[in-house]
């Protein structure tokens, strides 16, 4: 049976939120999102990288277009985005307490 047929396959019989695991890329699975009232139930690429065989987080991050995968893959390879983790880990590591304001920051400064 070919991939594209197995897949069809999970979106007809699989469970609401179940996922397919993918053998050539661990840490990527299919899942099969509900049915809502305004449309069926489709499936999504799930991405949550492996730790010793482990997933990093209870939930990944959820594709469903591959425009969508672009736009995720352009803004996480963006240097600025580098820099900008590397001095949230900075901070981090020095333990500062958590701001209470929710605007948003001028990466520009």
């Amino acid at each position: 049976m070919s991939v594209e047929n197995n897949i069809k396959k999970f979106l007809e019989s699989g469970q609401d939120w179940e996922k397919l695991a993918t053998k050539q890329l661990p840490g990527v699975n299919i899942v099969k999102m509900p049915a809502t009232k305004a449309r069926p139930a489709l499936l999504a690429i799930e991405v949550n990288p492996l730790r010793d065989g482990k997933p990093m987080k209870r939930k990944g991050l959820f594709v469903t277009s591959t425009e969508m995968l672009v736009s995720f893959s352009e803004l996480l390879t963006n240097e600025a985005l580098f820099s900008l983790m590397k001095t949230v880990e900075g901070i981090n590591a020095e333990k500062v307490p958590k701001g209470s304001g929710s605007t948003a920051l001028d990466l520009d400064q």
